[in-house]
């Protein structure tokens, strides 16, 4: 009668064990809900960048998923490019259950080997890529430099 009362006690144990369980993840997903949204709200954004010459000119291709040309700046000075972005979320009038969805901002400097001209910088914003365009001050191309001295 002891192990049969053992028993019991067990298949009963064991059948809570899987409600105990769906307890503990419901408690765990209520968790991270809760942290989600805080950790989404300071999230760090680094877009990817691509710099290269091309056609005599320097080009900057940075990923920028979501923003729109409104969210970015660019400002150039000497041979730095800055660009910075700052997406928010629209707030609307509804209750969020979960969300992944995230504020975010950025600031990218790019130092490119010679000095741009300001005034002939292009931009342009196709599908999630920023394309800059920036001419150099004086055409990219080697010199030769003669040396002066005594011949051997």
């Amino acid at each position: 009668m002891n192990m049969m009362t053992r028993s019991r006690d067990q298949n009963t144990a064991s059948a809570e064990r899987p409600a105990v369980r769906a307890r503990n993840v419901l408690s765990a997903q209520d968790l991270m809900n809760a942290i989600m949204p805080a950790v989404a709200e300071t999230a760090a954004f680094v877009p990817s960048v691509e710099v290269y010459e091309q056609g005599g000119n320097y080009a900057i291709d940075m990923a920028v998923p979501g923003f729109n040309r409104d969210d970015i700046d660019i400002e150039v000075s000497g041979s730095e490019v800055t660009i910075s972005g700052k997406y928010e979320r629209k707030q609307e009038d509804r209750k969020t259950h979960y969300s992944e969805m995230q504020q975010a901002s950025f600031t990218r400097t790019i130092v490119l080997p010679h000095d741009i001209n300001a005034d002939k910088v292009t931009a342009t914003l196709d599908n999630g890529i920023l394309h800059i365009t920036a001419p150099p001050l004086a055409p990219i191309s080697a010199k030769k430099i003669a040396i002066k001295g005594e011949t051997q």
